[in-house]
């Protein structure tokens, strides 16, 4: 891993076709969730795929807190970026948006 120089401070939007793209090459990212009386962010990696017909996340996951803070939450963030250390360059996708259960794959 190369280190960088020096932090640079300029920073691009991506166009919406940009992020749906780089959406639809992951695989393994973040989701976040805040739910309880105390509002304490739960953040979980997970495997994702995306959908592109209905532009929606989806993961499995078994019970546990994931599953936990999902069923609980009404609002969900989810993130994935990528750093290019040589470059010194990177990018970050957040999505702000709602969580609800997908029990089959007609169901998106």
């Amino acid at each position: 891993m190369t280190r960088l120089s020096a932090p640079t401070s300029r920073y691009d939007e991506l166009t919406r076709s940009e992020c749906l793209e780089r959406l639809a090459a992951g695989d393994l990212e973040r989701v976040v969730v805040v739910f309880g009386a105390h509002h304490q962010p739960v953040i979980r990696p997970v495997n994702y795929a995306f959908d592109q017909p209905s532009q929606s996340v989806v993961f499995a996951t078994g019970p546990g807190s994931k599953l936990y803070a999902l069923s609980r939450a009404t609002r969900a963030w989810f993130e994935i970026d990528a750093v290019d250390y040589e470059r010194g360059t990177g990018w970050s996708v957040i999505i702000d948006g709602v969580t609800e259960p997908v029990l089959r794959a007609g169901d998106l």
